[in-house]
């Protein structure tokens, strides 16, 4: 019950600080805004009820946040390719057409900056502040590894669900982002910082939308590098909710998996 109540009072407080960037009439200002909030709020949080430093969060102000950076936005954009590649390959693309005029615009890299702000703010909450949070208290009742597995299926269940207002949304991407969700856990557990969790979900995000043409998350794409339309089975495609919600998902999410537990292994 301690923890519950911890919880939600860190979800009210940060509600009403955030609230008055409802005000604002650009979003790529409200999530910058809403980001410094959420680091203002989680460090002296962490100091005055938690007793935490930010750094147990997984947040540093390092070169090594940075290289992790870098590092989680290669894998998560090979990781699509990849799904991309594997659709391509099994005819569900259709006749996809590569357009660098994209690269040119100012909203196309705004958009980049915006889903690292939305990675930033989800990793933070979800396997930062949540996931600690959780696993430390499931670990007074069960062992260490049991704790970590308990805090790694609570907090990507909730991951999972904080998308179902989202359009085409189905118990597939439930699944899938659940998922995806336990992958973007997989920095925290192995090395405790947040860096290579923020990369990925930053370039996962933007090179669906962005790079390779496909829905993401139920948004359609727009003005992407690549443009193709999707024939395949909604099995394998997703759907109108893109690769989160289909089988391509799942691969991509596997071979993301893989590589993003090499990577942190060898940051350690």
């Amino acid at each position: 019950m301690r923890l519950l109540w911890r919880l939600a009072g860190f979800a009210v407080v940060f509600g009403l600080l955030i609230s008055p960037l409802l005000l604002l009439d650009n979003a790529l200002a409200q999530f910058a805004m809403g980001a410094i909030l959420l680091t203002i709020l989680l460090s002296l949080w962490g100091r005055w009820v938690e007793h935490r430093k930010l750094a147990d969060y997984g947040l540093s102000a390092d070169a090594s946040m940075a290289v992790d950076l870098c590092i989680g936005v290669a894998l998560a954009g090979g990781a699509v390719a990849i799904i991309f590649l594997l659709t391509r390959s099994l005819g569900f693309a259709g006749s996809a057409e590569y357009d660098p005029a994209p690269l040119l615009t100012t909203g196309f890299w705004l958009f980049f900056v915006k889903a690292l702000l939305v990675g930033y703010w989800e990793e933070v909450f979800f396997r930062g502040y949540l996931f600690v949070n959780i696993r430390d208290s499931a670990a007074a009742s069960f062992r260490p590894i049991q704790g970590k597995m308990i805090a790694v299926l609570i907090t990507s269940l909730l991951f999972g669900l904080a998308h179902v207002g989202n359009s085409s949304f189905s118990w597939a991407a439930l699944a899938i982002l659940t998922f995806n969700g336990a992958v973007f856990c997989v920095p925290m557990l192995v090395t405790g910082r947040l860096g290579l969790s923020i990369g990925m979900h930053a370039a996962w995000n933007f090179s669906q939308s962005k790079v390779f043409g496909f829905a993401m998350s139920g948004n359609p794409s727009t003005s992407s590098m690549l443009r193709a339309e999707m024939t395949g089975p909604a099995f394998w495609t997703g759907g109108n909710y893109g690769p989160e919600a289909g089988l391509a998902g799942i691969i991509g999410l596997l071979f993301l998996l893989i590589a993003v537990y090499g990577a942190a292994v060898r940051r350690l």
